[in-house]
C-alpha cells in the first residue's frame, strides 16, 4: 500500500538552449535595423521585450499572452498573473535586462500607458484610423 504516482501526460519541456535564443534575438535585431517606420520600430521593441520577459519570468505562454501593462511593475521588477493555471494568481519576477528591454518597448510606443492600465501588453496594437 502506500501513494501510487502516475507517470506525467507529457513529456518534461527542454529549456531553450543558448544557440536558439541568440538566433530568436538576432531576428529580432533585424528587425529594429530594418524598421523604417515609428510604428515598426515600437513592435521591434515589443517583440524584443516579450521574448525577454517570456525566457526570464518564467511565465507561461497563455500568462504572457494575458498580461496587462498595468501588471509589470518595472520599479520592483515583476508581473503579475492574474488568472495563470488553474485559474490561480502570482507573482514573477525578471532582471535588469528585461527591465530595459521593457522600458526600451515603453519609450518607442508612447501610446502605452506607463502604470495601471487594462491594456494588453503582448496584443497591443493599433487599428486603422487610430492615433498613436
Amino acid at each position: 500500500e502506500g501513494i501510487t504516482l502516475r507517470a506525467p501526460k507529457d513529456p518534461p519541456v527542454e529549456p531553450y538552449r543558448s544557440e536558439h535564443i541568440d538566433r530568436m534575438l538576432a531576428v529580432l535585431d533585424r528587425d529594429w535595423k530594418v524598421a523604417a517606420t515609428p510604428r515598426q520600430r515600437m513592435l521591434a521593441a515589443r517583440d524584443r521585450a516579450i521574448l525577454f520577459l517570456f525566457l526570464e519570468s518564467g511565465l507561461r505562454l497563455g500568462e504572457l499572452a494575458g498580461l496587462r501593462v498595468g501588471d509589470i511593475d518595472l520599479e520592483r521588477q515583476r508581473a503579475v498573473v492574474r488568472d495563470g493555471k488553474m485559474g490561480k494568481g502570482r507573482v514573477t519576477g525578471f532582471d535588469l535586462q528585461t527591465r530595459k528591454a521593457l522600458c526600451g518597448s515603453r519609450k518607442s510606443g508612447d501610446h502605452y500607458p506607463s502604470t495601471g492600465s487594462n491594456k494588453s501588453y503582448v496584443a497591443s496594437r493599433r487599428t486603422r484610423g487610430s492615433s498613436m
